[in-house]
Order: structure tokens, then C-alpha cells, then sequence
């Protein structure tokens, strides 16, 4: 195979490879994603099927009440289907421990969750998504390292 069919069959299977990644996730609070960046948009649901008498749900971010964005002052969203959902964006850097606290007609509160997640950066540059292609990964960053800058 020529180098132009190489290439041909290297881009084939970037298109091809497989995300990486999977959600954090422990009783009923997920968060979208395995990495987790500063400034970044994530989404993060609550599924409050196992709660009765549900009237909205707060999320806690290391214990501090955290109100989504354009959702005015109101720190609490109402479940649709069983499901809160939130945008959580962070907006330091480290450990962040959070939790769900539903609030219940008549009391007492659930507490969901917790999950903990280590909040970094953005890494700047690409991705090095190549890298993680089986087998020919290695290859690819070493030809793409090769070719001449773009004219």
C-alpha cells in the first residue's frame, strides 16, 4: 500500500475509533464526561425515582449551594421524568465534591450522591486523540510530526 492509501486507510480509521470516556456516576448523581476542565460546560443529572414526594433538587459543589446558569437565582430545578438536569460549569481548578440534596414535600431531605471529580485546565494544542488508536496510533503522530506545515 502506497503512502496515499496509507493515509486513506489511517484517516478511515480515526473516523472510526471509538470514543473514549465514560460518565462519573453514583446514586442517581452523573456527571457527563471522565475529564473534567475550568470554565467548561458539563451536564450533570439527578435521577430522583427512588425519592417520593419530590419538590426540586439542589446540587452542592464542596458543599456550597451551586444555581446553574439561566436559571435566574433559583438554585433548585424541578425533575421532569424522574430527572433533574443542571449545566455545571466550574469555574476553579482541583477537588470538587458534589452532592444532590432533594427536597421532599413534608421532609425529610434526600441526599444524593456523593461524586468526586479533580477539575484541571483545558490542555492547549491538539488533542493527541491520535495516540490513542490501536495499534497504528504510534504511526499516525509520527507521520502528521513529518509532513510540512500547511502552505
Amino acid at each position: 500500500m502506497g503512502i496515499t492509501g496509507f493515509g486513506a486507510a489511517a484517516a478511515a480509521a480515526v473516523l472510526v475509533a471509538p470514543s473514549a470516556g465514560a460518565d462519573v456516576a453514583y446514586d442517581g448523581v452523573t456527571l457527563a464526561g471522565d475529564s473534567h476542565y475550568v470554565n467548561t460546560a458539563y451536564t450533570l443529572t439527578v435521577n430522583t425515582a427512588g425519592v417520593s414526594n419530590v419538590l426540586n433538587v439542589w446540587i452542592y459543589d464542596n458543599n456550597v449551594g451551586y444555581i446553574p446558569p439561566n436559571n435566574g437565582n433559583a438554585p433548585g430545578i424541578v425533575p421532569v421524568n424522574n430527572v433533574a438536569t443542571f449545566q455545571w460549569i466550574p469555574t476553579t481548578t482541583g477537588a470538587h465534591h458534589i452532592t444532590a440534596t432533594v427536597m421532599q414535600i413534608g421532609g425529610p431531605n434526600a441526599i444524593l450522591g456523593p461524586i468526586d471529580v479533580t477539575v484541571t485546565t483545558a490542555p492547549t494544542g491538539g488533542t493527541g486523540s491520535a495516540n490513542s488508536v490501536p495499534v497504528i496510533g504510534q504511526l499516525l503522530s509520527s507521520i502528521s510530526a513529518q509532513l510540512p506545515a500547511p502552505l
